[in-house]
């Protein structure tokens, strides 16, 4: 089982932790709230998050976005610095994030994009799913959907913390300033939960090496790309509309220092 945030955090959850967090998450499970979204507190350039942009709802979106940061590998991806933000962009939407790595580091990019395009900005976001490396060997677990969304709940409110994102000198409005000790300061409009989705890495280089051990080097055996299963998602993300062509500012990421900054070209 994996835990993620903002692409940048994965942990191995095994053996007796395994067992604490499944009687856990028995208990969280009736708590945890089907987040879904509500309202879009006076942000003009930001899609509601209870619409369907573009064909797809805000949790359809997570789930894609996750499906494309780890379908990269890590020596081309824009999260790793080694390559540019059109690396796997598909489409009149495209995804922006962070830096992968712990500690966060900050992250100053250069993005050109097609007028039209929508971004989809992961401000800080959390997967769980079945499996985890033990050792060279993936080792499975058996949670139920409802105890991954209680954890990846949970997870997410522990790490949130105080987030903003400011786009051309405009800050978005309604971001959280969470205590986990208070779950109901991690609630915002723009805090999702997925759908059930799978997610392909590659077969080598591919992010969840790093993430989660040696496991994950060639996990088919044959070389073939190697998909995770029956994964969820919580996060905080917001769908930016198309944007006038010219030069546009995005800083993002924990406050006062909004280290995340993407200098976007709309051509």
């Amino acid at each position: 089982m994996k835990t993620h945030i903002e692409s940048t955090h994965q942990n191995r959850l095994t053996g007796g932790i395994e067992l604490a967090l499944a009687a856990f998450a028995l208990l969280l499970t009736a708590a945890a709230p089907a987040l879904a979204g509500h309202g879009n507190v006076g942000n003009p350039q930001i899609a509601p998050p209870q619409s369907h942009f573009r064909g797809q709802s805000y949790g359809e979106w997570a789930a894609a976005y996750f499906q494309w940061a780890y379908s990269l590998p890590v020596t081309a991806h824009p999260l790793f610095d080694t390559a540019d933000c059109s690396a796997g962009q598909t489409g009149n939407v495209w995804f922006i994030d962070g830096t992968h790595g712990q500690p966060f580091p900050p992250a100053g990019r250069d993005c050109t994009i097609q007028a039209g395009t929508a971004i989809f900005l992961a401000l800080a976001a959390t997967f769980q799913d079945n499996e985890a490396c033990n050792g060279n060997v993936i080792q499975r677990t058996s949670f139920t959907e409802s105890e991954l969304r209680a954890m990846a709940y949970t997870n997410f409110n522990n790490f949130l913390g105080h987030r903003g994102i400011v786009i051309d000198g405009v800050t978005v409005l309604g971001l959280p300033d969470c205590d986990p000790s208070d779950p109901s300061t991690c609630q915002t409009p723009y805090r999702v939960q997925s759908p059930v989705f799978d997610y392909t890495v590659p077969a080598f280089d591919n992010v969840l090496i790093g993430d989660d051990g040696p496991c994950y080097d060639n996990p088919t055996g044959n070389g073939e790309p190697y998909t995770a299963r029956g994964v969820v998602a919580d996060g905080v993300f917001v769908m930016i509309k198309p944007l006038p062509v010219g030069e546009h500012i995005f800083q993002f990421g924990p406050l006062p220092a909004l280290s995340r900054l993407y200098r976007i070209t709309v051509e």
